[in-house]
């Protein structure tokens, strides 16, 4: 097709060269709702993975926060990585291998300016998506004035927040929180309303990254920052420290309850179709999911939805990396319920056990994330839209903070996760394994490491 300024060229975003084969990484985008806004793109990938006789797909998705400028730089880097550590420590038998990639990029934050969203997919008019952009970003200011009084929005209004600022902005805002909460259900439980205090946590957790940080310096917000120091051992209301807290930062953090709802509902409306395509036109490839974060949601929801009707068949492996969803949702019983977890589905769609990395390092997970998220929806992600179980703080603790929990007897493993070249245990009667990763994820974003990268090779090239 000809390129013109309304109709981008129909092409992978990037194509890899894997031991002189070629591996194309395809990036897709959705909205809000999960309607892909590249279905030209969308169709290629599809046709790439059949005509290419494709042996295994590969499906990614990132988490909260990342404009695309961030998630396409992820997707790369880890995609780099894993085809690098492959290149070094190839499977132990010869095998055919031509992998098609496949990232999705769904409206993970809010308040995007118009020249963060990133480019234009085929399939979309140019003019409409910077409109759209723009709607979404003057839509957002609006949503949240409507619920804060003058002197909030005052402080919103000013370049950076000082320590004092931001004592006042949280006994503001704290209530409208609340308020967030329990709507629209009015689920939240009594004594789970979150304090001032609580939210200045939530707000170190979620502070955009300074000049220069680099994920793994030490604890990372969910985008991938620098947030200082603080060591897991600390309370979680510490509160903000030195940390340079943007009035824009607050806004977003309002929307971590929205994009996990969005996650769910991009999972199921849109990236099941996908999957189950991707199944259907490849029906000799292995496929293999990868999400981080808000991602690990997008995933398994693809994976369940419905539940009342099975995929065309099983994917072959899933890596969830620091799964923002509640450590239950494999679990046969919630506590506290009579209810199964909502992604137990997911269990018997995968031929190998789930692999979900768990650290005490990464701090939004491990330290707040059970502050942020207690409706009585996330107990268990209950909507979809070897050794002893970890502790945990609160029944609405992380799997990527604490691992998974409320399994049957031996459905559930839990290892030191192996350092590359370190061969996995060979799975008994275990669905899932929680990896211990306090020694090689430094921070919830600090995912693009050797350990990762072995993780999946030990799913693909067993």
């Amino acid at each position: 097709m000809e390129t013109t300024a309304d109709h981008p060229p129909v092409e992978p975003f990037r194509v890899f060269d894997v031991g002189g084969t070629r591996a194309p990484l395809y990036i897709l985008p959705f909205d809000r709702d999960g309607t892909c806004m590249g279905p030209e793109t969308r169709a290629k990938a599809l046709e790439d993975a059949h005509d290419s006789n494709a042996t295994d797909v590969f499906l990614f998705s990132h988490g909260w926060n990342n404009d695309w400028r961030a998630a396409s730089a992820h997707y790369v880097e880890f995609i780099e990585g894993y085809q690098g550590l492959r290149s070094t420590s190839p499977p132990s038998q010869a095998v055919a291998y031509r992998a098609v990639l496949i990232g999705v990029f769904w409206p993970s934050t809010a308040l995007v300016l118009p020249w963060e969203g990133g480019p234009a997919i085929a399939g979309v008019d140019l003019q409409e998506q910077e409109t759209a952009r723009s709607e979404e970003f003057n839509r957002q200011l609006a949503e949240l004035s409507g619920h804060i009084d003058g002197d909030a929005l005052g402080l919103l209004r000013s370049p950076t927040l000082d320590d004092a600022a931001v004592d006042r902005l949280a006994k503001m805002l704290a209530p409208v929180w609340n308020q967030f909460q329990s709507s629209p259900t009015g689920d939240l439980a009594p004594g789970n309303s979150i304090l001032p205090e609580e939210l200045k946590a939530l707000w170190q957790a979620a502070s955009m990254p300074t000049d220069g940080a680099r994920p793994g310096d030490s604890d990372v917000d969910f985008q991938g920052g620098s947030v200082g120091s603080k060591s897991p051992a600390e309370p979680a209301a510490a509160g903000i420290g030195t940390v340079v807290l943007k009035p824009r930062d607050v806004v977003r953090l309002f929307t971590v309850l929205q994009m996990k709802d969005r996650a769910a509902r991009v999972g199921a409306r849109g990236i099941s179709a996908l999957l189950r395509d991707i199944l259907d036109e490849a029906p000799h490839a292995r496929v293999h999911l990868v999400g981080h974060s808000y991602g690990c949601i997008v995933m398994l929801s693809a994976m369940c939805y419905p539940s009342t009707v099975d995929l065309p068949r099983p994917v072959d492996s899933v890596l969830l990396l620091q799964g923002a969803v509640n450590r239950y949702c494999f679990g046969k019983t919630i506590p506290g319920t009579k209810t199964a977890g909502g992604y137990r589905t997911a269990l018997r769609r995968v031929v190998q056990p789930i692999l979900a990395t768990f650290s005490q390092d990464d701090f939004p997970l491990h330290n707040v994330f059970h502050l942020a998220v207690r409706r009585s929806i996330d107990l268990g992600q209950q909507q979809i839209a070897a050794g002893a179980e970890p502790a945990a703080p609160s029944r609405f603790a992380a799997l990527g903070g604490y691992g998974p929990a409320g399994c049957e007897d031996g459905e559930c493993g839990y290892t030191v996760m192996p350092t590359s070249g370190v061969p996995y245990p060979r799975p008994t009667t275990e669905r899932i394994y929680g990896l211990r990763a306090d020694a090689q994820i430094a921070g919830h974003s600090a995912i693009n490491v050797p350990g990762t990268w072995w993780a999946l090779h030990q799913q693909v090239d067993r």
